[in-house]
């Protein structure tokens, strides 16, 4: 998952983006099959600045994107940086908008980070918050 703040605003972009431009039966073969980095991962955009203007500064977008991928996979910065060129490459080719240079705040999140942090809330997860910190059913 990237977070991603622009310099500029975007148009034609809604507050929720799928980007399922590839073959998705390959890319649900690389989670649920053969757990690998996808080929060629589908991905979700989220743009929230254009339904809250409050949540990124005027004249500026904030991004969420989101790579499904299969649990526990090997993690580095360098995968990371090819992932996220992979779909800053996509994203311009269908929007037809540059945002490459106009990036100003990027921060991951991955496997790591979700253990670390214990992101995963859902029981059935296997990574999931201790019940200590988990609601009573």
């Amino acid at each position: 998952m990237f977070y991603i703040g622009l310099n500029k605003k975007l148009h034609d972009i809604t507050h929720h983006t799928l980007f399922f431009d590839e073959d998705f039966e390959e890319h649900a073969r690389d989670i649920y099959k053969t757990p690998r980095w996808p080929r060629a991962p589908q991905f979700y955009v989220s743009c929230t600045s254009v339904t809250d203007p409050t949540v990124a500064p005027q004249g500026c977008e904030n991004l969420v994107v989101l790579i499904p991928v299969a649990a526990g996979l090997d993690d580095t910065t360098e995968l990371r940086e090819k992932y996220l060129q992979t779909i800053i490459d996509r994203f311009e080719k269908i929007t037809g908008q540059s945002i490459r240079n106009n990036i100003v705040f990027r921060r991951s999140y991955a496997h790591a980070e979700v253990l670390e942090r214990r992101l995963i809330v859902s029981t059935d997860s296997p990574i999931a918050l201790p019940t200590s910190l988990m609601a009573p059913r």
